[in-house]
């Protein structure tokens, strides 16, 4: 599997309202249409392929052109036509290995699966099988140490399938609704940090007394974040709304992002305004 394993899809986050779908194709290419940053006139198709065969799923190349070179992705999407659900995240898989159908045995092929996501994240990882299988697919959870001392990891759950030819890192999410959904449910999990009270002229969400809130995801090694922050609050507060951050370390880029958002959450904790 080591050899041959090929990343299909990385994907980034932004929310983009579309007009309801009908069929699977056009309901996937609308959902990440959400899930793609948001590029203005970029447009998303979706594909059958069968660049990838998982049986019970249905497999789709999603594509985004826009005029910007830039940003122009594509990506594999899986989906379950009985729960009426994608999957959203990396799929990575083994040709050789689909042709052998050889079966999955975590004895033998989690070192090779460890060994090809080191080299994928540039970290040793830990994976491991547990959990209820979804068809031929087992549930895996991804443990990568983010720091030498291996004190903070990042986990990721996934899915490997019975013949080891494929491997997901991400989550399976239902189409109903669309990516909104999702992004509220994430927006719920944990409460961010609010930088202004703006004026109170209508309660908000937050009880803060702001007629609106825009959130703001921050990466402390990111120089448009540097200088784009203060006019955006600045824009949001004078027109009487709330900021509130997000810390948002992109790990992989910035060495040392995620030790400055430990840093600012710390200081949160003591004082908002720090």
């Amino acid at each position: 599997m080591r050899k041959s394993l090929t990343a299909v899809v990385l994907l980034s986050s932004a929310a983009v309202a579309l007009p309801a779908q009908n069929s699977p194709r056009e309901k996937i290419a609308a959902y990440f249409h959400g899930w793609y940053a948001y590029v203005p006139g970029s447009e998303v198709s979706a594909k059958p392929t069968k660049d990838v065969a998982v049986s019970g799923l249905e497999a789709y190349m999603v594509e985004r052109r826009s005029s910007s070179k830039s940003h122009q992705e594509s990506s594999l999407a899986l989906y379950d036509p009985a729960t009426g659900e994608v999957f959203v995240g990396d799929v990575l898989n083994d040709p050789e290995r689909a042709v052998a159908n050889r079966p999955f045995e975590p004895g033998r092929d989690l070192p090779n699966i460890e060994a090809s996501l080191g080299e994928v994240f540039g970290l040793a990882v830990k994976v491991q099988v547990g959990g209820e299988a979804r068809g031929v697919l087992l549930p895996i959870t991804v443990s990568i140490p983010l720091e030498k001392s291996r004190e903070v990891v990042a986990v990721r759950p996934g899915f490997v399938s019975e013949n080891g030819a494929t491997l997901c890192l991400g989550e399976f999410h239902p189409l109903a609704g669309g990516f909104s959904v999702f992004r509220e449910k994430l927006l719920s999990q944990s409460e961010g940090v609010r930088s202004g009270r703006g004026s109170p002229t209508r309660q908000s969400r937050y009880g803060d007394g702001a007629r609106f809130t825009v959130t703001e995801f921050l990466d402390f090694q990111c120089d448009r974040c540097r200088v784009r922050t203060p006019d955006v609050r600045r824009a949001v507060e004078e027109r009487g709304g709330t900021v509130e951050v997000r810390f948002l370390p992109l790990v992989k880029v910035h060495e040392w992002a995620f030790a400055a958002a430990e840093s600012a959450a710390g200081l949160a904790n003591v004082k908002p305004e720090l």
